[in-house]
């Protein structure tokens, strides 16, 4: 095999296994279903496309009369029920605001010849794909030209390089309507670039190249209007050309064709939007029906500049061995500049694939060349460089940041990349420095591709959905990794055990230890305000605070034996190698306090991803005297755990036959729903059961059972309540008459409290009985407990905390929520304010408060009246803190799930400077 063929091959393969990761991408997202006759009803494009089919300009779907009877239909707080999220509507149309290309050049036509809509996933596939061979051929024509004497690995690496570095798989791994504009942008531009090229070094096709080019462009300006900026590239080969032959008549032909392939393009958009909305220059924006009230938000300012460039560039994520290896860094409401709108899951480029850094080379490219080529491939570079300027220039300023946006000038970046990594290469000199830089170059650049390619294209969470075999695999493989560096940063894993001396004057509910995740962690508190009388409390997160019984202690020393799930790593590191996973399980969950050798509290934590190890102090807000402070050895279960039970079931005697499967518990909609099942498989044995509601079954081992005889099963799990409002799995623990009588995790179905039914049968399985008479249910608060009327808090504020906005509470979604939030003023003051999403803030006065003792909220909204719970209400909203009101106002509130109510914690994305509430909430009650 020759030297030139081994290298093309393997280039050649670096573009196919660029191009299988693109369509596995997809596919793993859900993007790759086949093209129907019909749209889907969120397929924004092909809606456009339907229109476009029947003669008319704007999408084919009817606008509800509801929108055009409102007094300000752009308001969101008028709109919020009726609209068509991130449309424009105008002259009661809706008009799809994002650019038209991608609907025009590849939608349009494939329903016009096959009779179908292409899925909106496929077609970013497509233009992916040819904005990435596109940007490949003009880098491999480059090298070609200019950098024959370069290594042979140089060529695949750079097509890696190009296909990470552009960071089109953001586009890829979600693909939706948003999506498309950007992808067909990127195919459009990276196509402009290749003509470019062409029109510089191929003397009888110039004016075709430059015909192409302009045309190009206007398809990328008509997809993103962020291009427009990089127009001016056109005028780049007319330069060198002048430079290099003078103005003559090829220089002419090229002004023409190049003006003519821009020109034709500017009309068309400008005739477009004029037909659209009166206006050539008008692409919709203000009509644009979202969250925010579009006509009115600063979209472009010099202070969002900077903060964007580190949200772009410079932001690190955080690094795990275990998947899914890479997470966003949340950014904190008070990082950023005032009236920005939102931060989606940034990264910054540079800490995840450094190898950008290699632009910063491309210019020395030019460095001992003939004047000729000087000036071509300084035409080339400038190109690359403009069009990364230019659209970057626009995105910084910007009111957002969101990694889609980036694929509007990282592509460019990557082709400078490219282009530095051949610069650095050719210095193929003897001697150990060159053979030790091109050593560094070859590592940074594989490095950089290998983590921006488990960054970018998200392939921990990705191969979770798609391959959790191989994904227990590679965890094995990395688990010791991951022990030996825990035990480098001092990690410990294992319980704490604490010897405490009350103080002086504490306060009514102190923190004593705090774990796991900071923006959602566990806290161990204690209630020591009466003397002789010590409460032990555990609270995840801002959820109510759990408490044991007040346990009669003397002043003197309290010891205090601490276990938390929190405390310990996933179930995939290798500290539980060789543990059964049902034992590392419980370990991970439970919580158990322990006073004076005596069990205070046992109960059940939410699975916290972000494990930190056990505390190595008590907190410094604690005012007592700590005399000893130990941290002890993994006490891995031998036996089960013991648990509060979620609900308890009360199974009569009557005689169960063996041919019968019987209903403990449904959860789902009818015919759909998950049911957990008791079967009796010879006399005095029974088995548990779980029929998920695609119709697959699990099966505990077979118990002792006597079916003459009543029974209690105590039905346990991770999470409070069966209801959850999305599809997922739970983590089951069933106790039949004291006894464990199976452990498992399951699907779990999306459903509401009100499809959670005890008893019957609801999947629709006609093997299953319809009914199990005579069972009941003796203990589900989450399911039986009334809701509405006035929600009363008794809460801790957190101490030595001023000046941030912090959430009490929140209803419903983001975009259609309400908030109720806090501000500290120093250390003894604070405001609340009501958010009705998308209305004018409602803020309270501010009221003195004194930090060291727990304080009475009373909150009521138009949406807890108990008759029409959780349903979209207008009327009063009142505050009250320990009796007196503190705001009062007239508001609408929006509609709710039961799940969609959250005390203390910002789920809702909105603005406020801290996600948590970071106090506590000792009780939360109810009264009507």
């Amino acid at each position: 095999m020759s030297k030139h063929l081994g290298q093309n091959l393997c280039t050649l393969a670096a573009i196919v296994g660029a191009l299988w990761l693109f369509h596995w991408t997809v596919g793993a997202a859900g993007g790759l279903y086949p093209a129907s006759p019909q749209p889907a009803d969120n397929d924004y494009y092909n809606l456009l496309v339907r229109g476009f089919v029947k003669g008319q300009l704007h999408m084919d779907v009817p606008v509800p009369e509801a929108l055009k009877a409102l007094p300000d239909p752009y308001d969101p707080t008028q709109n919020y029920r009726v609209r068509m999220t991130d449309v424009s509507y105008f002259s009661d149309r809706y008009y799809l605001y994002f650019g038209a290309a991608p609907a025009v050049t590849l939608l349009l036509p494939y329903r016009l010849l096959t009779g179908e809509f292409l899925p909106t996933p496929r077609a970013i596939l497509i233009f992916t794909s040819l904005g990435f061979l596109a940007s490949v051929s003009v880098w491999l024509a480059l090298r070609r030209r200019y950098f024959p004497d370069t290594p042979g690995w140089t060529a695949p690496l750079g097509v890696l390089v190009l296909a990470v570095g552009s960071t089109v798989a953001v586009l890829l791994r979600r693909p939706y309507f948003w999506e498309l504009a950007t992808a067909g942008g990127y195919a459009f531009a990276m196509l402009a670039l290749l003509a470019l090229y062409g029109a510089l070094h191929s003397p009888r096709r110039q004016a075709l190249g430059m015909a192409a080019a302009g045309l190009l462009l206007g398809l990328a300006v008509a997809s993103r209007p962020t291009y427009v900026y990089a127009v001016p590239i056109l005028a780049l080969p007319l330069l060198a050309h002048a430079q290099l032959h003078g103005r003559d008549r090829r220089w002419w032909s090229m002004l023409l064709a190049g003006a003519a392939g821009i020109g034709v393009m500017g009309i068309a958009v400008f005739t477009y939007n004029l037909a659209r909305f009166g206006s050539g220059f008008d692409f919709g924006h203000d009509y644009l029906l979202s969250m925010a009230y579009e006509s009115k938000v600063r979209l472009f300012g010099l202070d969002y500049f900077l903060f964007n460039a580190r949200m772009y560039f410079l932001l690190p994520g955080e690094w795990t061995w275990q998947p899914p290896f890479f997470a966003p860094v949340p950014v904190l409401r008070s990082e950023m500049p005032r009236e920005f709108y939102t931060v989606d899951d940034p990264f910054g480029l540079l800490t995840i694939f450094p190898a950008a850094l290699l632009a910063l080379a491309a210019p020395f490219a030019l460095a001992r060349r003939s004047h000729e080529e000087r000036v071509r491939l300084r035409t080339v570079l400038l190109a690359f460089l403009l069009l990364t300027v230019s659209a970057a220039i626009v995105i910084l300023l910007y009111v957002a940041t969101i990694p889609r946006y980036a694929v509007d000038f990282f592509p460019a970046l990557a082709l400078l990349s490219a282009t530095g990594l051949l610069v650095v290469a050719r210095d193929r000199s003897p001697g150990w420095t060159p053979r030790l830089k091109r050593t560094g170059l070859l590592l940074l650049t594989a490095a950089s591709i290998a983590v921006g390619t488990v960054a970018l294209f998200d392939l921990g969470r990705t191969l979770r959905r798609t391959n959790p075999e191989l994904v227990q695999h590679v965890t094995r493989i990395t688990s010791p990794l991951e022990v030996l560096r825990d035990r480098a940063r001092g990690l410990h894993y294992g319980s704490v055990e604490l010897e405490l001396r009350r103080g002086s004057n504490p306060a009514e509910v102190e923190t004593l230890l705090v774990a796991g995740d900071p923006a959602r962690p566990d806290r161990v508190l204690l209630d020591w305000h009466t003397r002789g009388r010590l409460r032990l409390g555990f609270q995840h997160a801002a959820t109510p605070v759990q408490w044991s019984e007040r346990l009669a202690v003397d002043d003197g020393v309290a010891r205090l034996r601490v276990e938390l799930g929190s405390f310990y790593p996933p179930a995939e590191h290798g500290f539980f190698n060789g543990v059964e996973v049902h034992k590392a399980a419980w370990l991970q969950h439970r919580v158990e306090l322990q006073l004076n050798g005596q069990v205070a509290l046992r109960t059940f934590a939410p699975l916290d991803p972000a494990r930190r190890g056990a505390p190595t102090h008590a907190e410094s807000s604690f005012s007592g005297q700590v005399l000893a402070f130990r941290r002890l050895s993994a006490d891995l279960p031998q036996r089960e755990i013991d648990t509060p039970a979620n609900l308890v079931l009360q199974m009569p005697a009557i005689g169960l036959d063996a041919s019968k499967v019987l209903p403990l518990l449904s959860s789902g909609p009818d015919n759909a729903a998950d049911v957990l099942l008791l079967e009796t498989v010879q006399p005095g044995q029974a088995r548990l059961g779980y029929r998920a509601a695609d119709g697959t079954r699990s099966w505990s081992d077979a118990f002792a059972f006597d079916t003459d005889a009543p029974h209690r099963l105590e039905i346990r799990q991770t999470e409070t309540g069966w209801a959850q409002p999305v599809a997922g799995s739970r983590l089951l623990a069933l106790w039949c008459d004291d006894r464990l009588a199976w452990h498992a995790s399951v699907p779990a179905v999306a459903s509401t409290h009100a499809q959670v039914v005890v008893g019957e049968n609801r999947s629709g399985d006609a093997s299953i009985a319809a009914t199990f008479p005579g069972l009941r249910a003796v203990a589900d608060a989450a399911m039986t407990g009334r809701r509405g009327g006035t929600l009363v808090l008794r809460m801790m504020l957190p101490k030595g905390v001023k000046g941030a906005w912090r959430p009490i509470l929140s209803t419903g979604h983001a975009g259609a929520a309400d908030i109720l939030s806090v501000y500290y003023v120093g250390t003894s003051a604070l405001q609340f304010r009501f958010d009705h999403w998308g209305a004018p803030l409602r803020s309270g006065e501010m009221i003195e408060v004194d930090e060291n003792i727990g304080h009475d909220l009373e909150i009521h909204l138009p949406s807890f009246a108990p008759d029409r719970f959780g349903q979209p209400a207008e009327g009063e909203l009142w505050i009250r803190l320990d009796g007196r009101e503190v705001l009062r106002a007239k508001v609408a509130t929006y509609g709710f799930t039961p799940d969609e109510l959250v005390l203390g914690e910002n789920r809702v994305r909105a603005a406020l400077d801290d996600p948590l509430f970071r106090g506590a909430f000792i009780k939360a009650d109810w009264v009507q």
